[in-house]
């Protein structure tokens, strides 16, 4: 599996191609990891705030599309492996708090574990404009935030 310091290597040396592919990876079920751990490392490399959230927003779309692509062709394997309780958990979430909820798990500024939802919605088969719609606007919103705080530390520190 590789490690978040080799996706840190591939940043630092393709810059937001790197950003781009390390956002694919870690917005899938298969490498979860929290996008935003690598926003401060391209910010420092001098690239314009709205190319890195772009970029990282647009990887994060891509990741959680595939999420949403093995749910949409996964739900088939999940009731042969006798998951049917937790799928019946996961669609009473979904009916109760839909794309508002979702909306609100993705935006919220901590590491959650959200790429199961994202295979959720496709099991559940989420309309997928509103889905696209919804993850790219919450990536946006997040990556905007975690940017700025970055950026208004550094300066409160005196570092640039």
């Amino acid at each position: 599996m590789i490690a978040l310091a080799e996706f840190f290597l591939l940043i630092q040396r393709y810059g937001l191609l790197g950003l781009l592919f390390a956002s694919i990876a870690g917005s899938t079920i298969f490498l979860p990891f929290p996008v935003e751990v690598f926003l401060p490392l391209v910010a420092s490399a001098r690239i314009g705030l709205l190319e890195i959230i772009l970029t990282a927003s647009i990887g994060s779309v891509i990741g959680t599309l595939i999420n949403y692509g093995v749910g949409f062709m996964g739900i088939k394997i999940a009731y042969r492996k006798n998951l049917r309780q937790e799928l019946k958990k996961s669609k009473r979430f979904v009916e109760k708090h839909g794309y508002i909820g979702l909306f609100v798990l993705l935006i919220l500024p901590l590491p959650l574990p959200v790429d199961p939802l994202t295979v959720l919605a496709g099991v559940w088969r989420m309309d997928l404009r509103r889905f696209t719609l919804v993850v790219f606007t919450a990536k946006i919103l997040k990556y905007s935030f975690t940017l700025r705080f970055f950026d208004f530390m550094v300066k409160w520190m005196g570092f640039l």
